[in-house]
């Protein structure tokens, strides 16, 4: 028994190493051999040729598919129904599974497949409030939709931006100039948040000195203007008085 053991090991390697899917050829006695390889078939060379002798007549027919991928010609490839296609790798399509954010490009190494390639832009319209983030995903991104956190505020408005595929509340419009921004505070023409005391009483205003001078915000500039006009009466230089009218 022992003698036997390497026969039967060696058996059963080559059981292995055999073809099984291939049936060996037959002979019909003349001939004729069923089954053996040929290269004449319909299909080739997408498809692979056996020996058929049908009723004594030698023929060459189909067997079975070469692997989608092999090349069959120039620019074509079989696919994995047998079929000999065009094919040009890296060729842009629009089928692949994530078109929205993924450009989509050919992939012939296993036939014709339109395959996700590079991300598109982040910050990509993807949809309804949607853009592509950096990732290549697709999220949602209300742009032009009110905020607050801007870093312009409190005198510039804080809108959505999805532009880096990420929703981000950026400045918007700039609040008109002397809006109130906090006590004692307007902004200013260029969107900045600046000290005025409104009301407050000053010199320089141009109807001195007849008319008392007061601090207007309105501009987003502190200005000196006139405010009340003095009494009729009132000392405004040698010799001079104010008629009352400023």
């Amino acid at each position: 028994m022992r003698a036997l053991r390497p026969v039967v090991a060696c058996a059963l390697l080559l059981l292995e190493a055999c073809d099984c899917s291939t049936p060996p050829a037959v002979s019909d006695g003349g001939s004729c051999e069923a089954g053996a390889a040929c290269a004449t078939n319909p299909g080739a060379p997408c498809r692979t040729g056996k020996t058929a002798c049908s009723g004594g007549v030698q023929s060459c027919v189909d067997h079975r598919s070469v692997a989608a991928g092999t090349g069959c010609g120039g620019a074509k490839v079989c696919d994995s129904t047998g079929a000999c296609v065009a094919c040009a790798p890296g060729l842009s399509c629009d089928t692949n599974p994530h078109t929205a954010c993924h450009l989509g490009v050919l992939d012939c190494s296993g036939g014709p497949v339109c395959t996700d390639g590079a991300a598109k832009d982040a910050g990509t319209s993807c949809g309804a409030d949607l853009v592509c983030a950096a990732d290549g995903n697709c999220v949602a991104c209300a742009a032009g939709t009110a905020c607050s956190g801007n870093p312009g505020a409190p005198c510039a408005q804080g809108v959505i931006s999805c532009a880096t595929g990420a929703s981000a509340c950026v400045d918007g419009p700039v609040l008109d100039a002397g809006t109130p921004c906090g006590f004692g505070q307007v902004c200013s023409p260029t969107g900045a948040c600046l000290a005025c005391p409104e009301g407050a009483a000053c010199k320089s205003n141009p109807g001195m000195p007849c008319a008392a001078g007061v601090v207007s915000c309105a501009s987003g500039l502190t200005a000196c203007v006139d405010g009340a006009a003095l009494d009729a009466g009132a000392a405004c230089g040698s010799n001079q008085v104010c008629d009352g009218a400023g």
